[in-house]
């Protein structure tokens, strides 16, 4: 195996508006100091053979642009063979409020860890999770085409959140509070709901759920899955 890594450092003026895009390898973000965002990757190449060298990471492309609070990280390798694989890893520190983060991955996992913004995340082939302190702002829309969505995180006051699997599980824990009008339901698999006075039902292999969350509720969580389940519980 063969391994490069490589730092930058952007200063900023105000909150981060970060877009993010990732062909193969892991997305990381999570709080950082004010005023600035660090990027740490880290290229690999891996070999069936054991035939790989630097020369295999020269191919690997991370551009990071910055145009004042706007930050573009675009991370691309060409298409690996069955004799060689090729992934970066993006592990971002940023400030704990971020004006928006616009996030897509190919093939890998996507965490988002305790960073308040809206959130628009979509993985095709992996896991994405939202945990650890994180709040979801308004319109955030986090998606995972085939593997699981994990929200372990808050919504924001007033604010309309959907989330949707393909072919996997969508879990979700928000705190009692949270006053949100629910929206759930899948073709195939379960809904549960526990910690708030609403119900599911099932009709064949399809299951749904829906109404408030708390008095006074405002705003939408729209939650899908084609094929898996739906779970949302209380934090509190």
């Amino acid at each position: 195996m063969a391994s490069a890594t490589e730092t930058h450092e952007l200063h900023l003026t105000g909150a981060p508006s970060l877009t993010v895009r990732n062909n193969a390898g892991n997305i990381r973000l999570h709080p950082g100091a004010e005023g600035q965002v660090l990027v740490y990757v880290t290229k690999r190449a891996r070999g069936l053979l054991g035939n790989v060298s630097e020369a295999d990471l020269e191919r690997v492309r991370v551009d990071v642009h910055q145009n004042g609070n706007d930050i573009l990280i675009d991370a691309e390798v060409e298409r690996s063979s069955i004799f060689k694989q090729i992934t970066i890893d993006l592990d971002i520190a940023l400030p704990a409020t971020a004006a928006r983060l616009d996030l897509k991955l190919n093939a890998g996992n996507l965490e988002v860890e305790g960073i308040s913004a809206p959130v628009k995340a979509k993985v095709n082939a992996g896991n994405l999770d939202v945990v650890d302190g994180a709040t979801l702002g308004n319109g955030s829309r986090l998606a995972a085409n085939a593997g699981n969505v994990t929200v372990r995180a808050s919504i924001a006051s007033n604010a309309s959140v959907d989330a949707e699997v393909n072919a996997g599980n969508l879990r979700m824990r928000l705190p009692k509070a949270t006053a949100i009008y629910l929206d759930a339901r899948t073709h195939a698999g379960n809904v549960e709901v526990s910690g708030w006075p609403v119900n599911s039902t099932r009709s064949f292999a399809s299951a749904s759920a829906s109404g408030a969350l708390a008095p006074e509720a405002k705003g939408t969580l729209t939650l899908r899955s084609n094929a898996g389940n739906i779970t949302l519980s209380a934090l509190d």
